[in-house]
């Protein structure tokens, strides 16, 4: 099944370079003129040419409130192209629309052979998290960050949002932040909460942090520490990690403060709230044999929003999609074939 590859560039697209430097070189004209037959000083000169600067700011930050304003009047989210990056994504097949999002440190080949066996009944798009892949990276890896560039990035229609461990915290905050953008959400080996607190199952915080200390001091080491921890305990672990292995080396790894910042977002967000308030369709697939999201995280999750779907599968670990693709499949086609998307 042939991909539709995309690169949506947003970073400082020719267009908009251009339109800058115009106005840039308008300016500059202006502060000559200005100075023009009145012998100028160069520190006079300067000063002109600073306010030329300060006034391009200011118009940028006049440009950003505008277009704030139109989107609360007309409902769409509307960015300026200085405040979009480059974001790579891939669509296979026809159908009811799905946006897959990776994990921490993956891109978005990890989702290959599972997305083209979903594609057989769906359109779905294989998105990098800005930082990973074949995605620029931002400027500060937080989770309005990221969840504003992939929003940016995709199509406009109501889609599915299907997220995997990191990837679910995104898709549970665009659902909350982007409501007009999703129609359901699949949940997979996700938590809104992913750090253990009372009366909450969870990672441990010191167990991120110790991870947080260990990337600073061998990055590769301890991506592959992750990958291992990922399949602990499955019938074949071997071959799974040798996949997973393949995949994360297909691309450059992150940028350390990417990786730091995905860390960041694993330990401080709580989208308990924004669960409990969702009015879409929700999917939780969680794995048994799990060693990062504890498999009774989802009775939490069900106290939280009632009708939430709940599968879990015993042998299953973090990565459900590769070592139950064909029940991962099944299961989202029957959750999507189910519920009236519009």
């Amino acid at each position: 099944m042939n991909a539709r590859s995309k690169t949506v560039h947003h970073e400082d697209t020719k267009s908009t370079k251009k339109s800058r430097d115009f106005l840039l070189a308008s300016l500059k004209l202006k502060r000559d003129e200005a100075c023009k037959g009145k012998n100028c000083s160069p520190r006079r000169h300067e000063e002109h040419e600073d306010f030329s600067l300060v006034f391009l700011r200011a118009l940028r930050v006049f440009v950003v409130k505008c277009l704030k304003l139109m989107s609360m009047r007309s409902g769409l989210h509307l960015e300026p192209a200085f405040n979009m990056i480059k974001i790579h994504q891939q669509t296979f097949g026809k159908g009811k629309p799905i946006v897959l999002v990776h994990g921490w440190a993956m891109h978005s080949g990890i989702w290959r052979d599972f997305a083209r066996q979903l594609a057989k009944n769906h359109q779905v798009t294989c998105i990098d998290l800005p930082g990973h892949g074949q995605s620029k990276k931002i400027h500060s890896f937080t989770l309005e960050q990221v969840s504003e560039a992939l929003v940016n990035a995709v199509s406009n229609e109501s889609s599915c949002w299907l997220g995997w461990s990191l990837g679910a915290t995104v898709v549970l905050d665009i659902a909350n932040r982007f409501p007009e953008r999703v129609n359901s959400l699949v949940l997979l080996a996700g938590n809104p909460l992913f750090t253990q607190s009372t009366h909450w199952p969870g990672i441990a915080v010191e167990s991120l942090d110790a991870f947080a200390g260990q990337l600073n001091e061998n990055c590769q080491a301890t991506l592959q520490r992750f990958l291992s921890l990922q399949v602990n305990n499955l019938p074949n672990y071997k071959t799974l990690l040798k996949t997973l292995k393949a995949a994360i080396m297909e691309c450059n790894a992150p940028a350390q403060e990417t990786l730091q910042g995905g860390l960041e977002i694993l330990k401080q967000a709580d989208l308990r709230p924004a669960l409990s308030n969702l009015n879409v369709p929700v999917s939780v697939i969680l794995g048994g044999k799990d060693t990062l999201v504890p498999v009774n995280a989802g009775q939490n999750m069900q106290a939280l929003l009632p009708k939430i779907e709940l599968t879990i599968i015993d042998r299953a670990g973090h990565v459900p999609f590769l070592s139950h693709p064909e029940e991962i499949i099944a299961l989202i086609s029957r959750f999507m074939d189910k519920n009236d998307f519009g």
